[in-house]
């Protein structure tokens, strides 16, 4: 899996490529704890998420939590309706707010 970032004054956007398998996930993990420690608002942008695992989810299981002990919701773009379906089936896609777009 491949993760670009791109950030404007109050915005953190991350773009995801690839898979977030077990293996990425965790590799994935320490990487967004340290880009997302600070307050900015943040964007996963998806659109380019092939598969996501049971690991993945509760990676942004995880993250969404943490946002929400900052009283910060997580937003995700790009979704394809299979990332989609798969946060729904885990039960979690009602912790994040579903963009439109995949830009």
């Amino acid at each position: 899996m491949e993760i670009k970032s791109a950030t404007s004054e109050d915005v953190l956007t991350l773009f995801l490529e690839g898979n977030l398998n077990y293996h990425e996930a965790k590799a994935a993990e320490q990487f967004f704890n340290e880009l997302i420690a600070d307050e900015r608002q943040v964007i996963f942008n998806l659109k380019d998420i092939h598969y996501i695992s049971n690991t993945g989810l509760l990676l942004f299981k995880k993250i969404s939590e943490e946002f929400g002990e900052k009283n910060q919701t997580l937003q995700i773009k790009g979704a394809s309706h299979f990332i989609r379906e798969s946060f729904q089936l885990a039960g979690i896609d009602d912790l994040f707010v579903w963009l439109e777009g995949g830009l």
